[in-house]
């Protein structure tokens, strides 16, 4: 038998699991911090591998679906070496590497279906792991020399079986020791009951009377059904963690929603629902951001904010704008205009017609909702509203 091709199967999936090592640290980066560091695979909005880890698609039976692929690589390549060294039961070992690298196959085709046609992004790292398992494929095919008269070559009787069901405890205590280490990052978005009554009971609330104003910033399709809006601060943590947890949600729906920035700064200085100094810098924060939208890149800059949110200076929130390659003689008298100020001041006015009392505030569809902090609800609610809105 071809024996080099072994070696094949072994070079590649340690290529495999170099490639889901660094896939699996990106979603748990994700979980953890968002959108708020970006990785070296993020380098547009379609190639972007952030996104795809972000998805529901990253994920099978609640465990990241990259970590199945670590223990699908490194098992592939123990059963090529344990065919090198101990050259025993050589058929039954390599049918059932075949077999995996076929699975694998299969699984490459509708990852990359999903990818590029349900998701819109292109992942390269997920595309690297896509070429691995059609070598990985290809070497185990050459390897037992199948073809239309060698099929019998393939062995699926006898020690075939006790061997994958050591293949499936492997990936059953493989996929139990991501859970557990998975929840330490999930405790804060923990529910009191099932993902399911907090959807029921989130769709028994009353709809406000709100339309987003033309002039708020908006991002995805801004002509979707489905609306999210979010009242922020920008000196408030908690707006922080909502400024890079909501994306990573609604990026696999960005042509299916349309999601609108509000400022509701907790400041006394522009918000006379304030009493006492809470914020002192979120008023001068908001009017930085209002002019960046009129500059034209809002998002970026209302990133960067958040970033540097411990240092929220008027010296900062201008080289930020410089950074952005603005007039910074311009921004500055944009920032201090009255229309500026008027124009954060219709927006808290909105805000208090909602009974907004605290940030961030998240609505979808004009339900207020109360555990976005947990992804599996948000886009639970996010796919109950495409639903009913089609």
């Amino acid at each position: 038998m071809r024996r080099w091709a072994l070696w094949w199967v072994v070079g590649f999936s340690v290529l495999g699991i170099i490639g889901s090592l660094i896939a699996t640290h990106q979603y748990f980066q994700i979980l953890q911090t968002g959108f708020e560091t970006k990785s070296f695979c993020n380098i547009s909005e379609f190639i972007n591998c952030d996104a795809a880890y972000a998805s529901s698609e990253a994920k099978f039976a609640g465990i990241p679906v990259s970590w199945l692929g670590f223990i699908f690589y490194l098992w592939s390549g123990l059963l090529a070496l344990w065919i090198l060294v101990k050259k025993s039961h050589e058929q039954v070992i390599a049918s059932l590497g075949w077999l995996m690298a076929l699975f694998g196959v299969l699984i490459s085709i509708y990852k990359a279906y999903v990818s590029i046609y349900v998701l819109n992004v292109l992942c390269l790292i997920c595309s690297s792991m896509y070429l691995v398992n059609l070598v990985m494929f290809a070497a185990w095919h050459k390897y037992l020399g199948l073809g239309v008269k060698h099929w019998s070559r393939l062995q699926l009787k006898t020690k075939f079986i006790p061997l994958s069901l050591a293949t499936l405890v492997l990936f059953g205590l493989g996929g139990m020791l991501i859970s557990n280490y998975q929840e330490q990052f999930m405790r804060e978005a923990k529910l009191p009951v099932s993902t399911e009554e907090v959807v029921a009971f989130h769709f028994r609330q009353s709809q406000y009377q709100f339309e987003p104003s033309a002039n708020a910033p908006v991002w995805g399709n801004p002509n979707a059904k489905v609306t999210v809006v979010e009242f922020s601060d920008f000196q408030c943590p908690f707006c922080k963690y909502a400024a890079f947890h909501l994306k990573p949600v609604l990026s696999e729906f960005k042509n299916k929603v349309r999601f609108y920035f509000y400022n509701y700064p907790l400041d006394a200085s522009c918000n006379k629902q304030i009493q006492g100094g809470m914020h002192d810098k979120a008023c001068m924060a908001a009017y930085a951001a209002e002019c960046a939208a009129q500059f034209g890149d809002f998002w970026d800059y209302h990133d960067a904010i958040f970033r540097n949110q411990k240092d929220l200076s008027r010296e900062l929130l201008l080289n930020l704008a410089k950074k952005e390659g603005w007039n910074v003689d311009a921004f500055e008298k944009c920032v201090d205009s009255p229309e500026t100020k008027k124009r954060v001041e219709e927006n808290i006015e909105a805000g208090n017609k909602i009974y907004v009392t605290g940030t961030p505030t998240v609505l979808v569809n004009n339900r207020r909702v109360k555990y976005w902090t947990n992804p599996d609800v948000f886009r639970a609610i996010l796919k109950e509203e495409i639903a009913r809105s089609k």
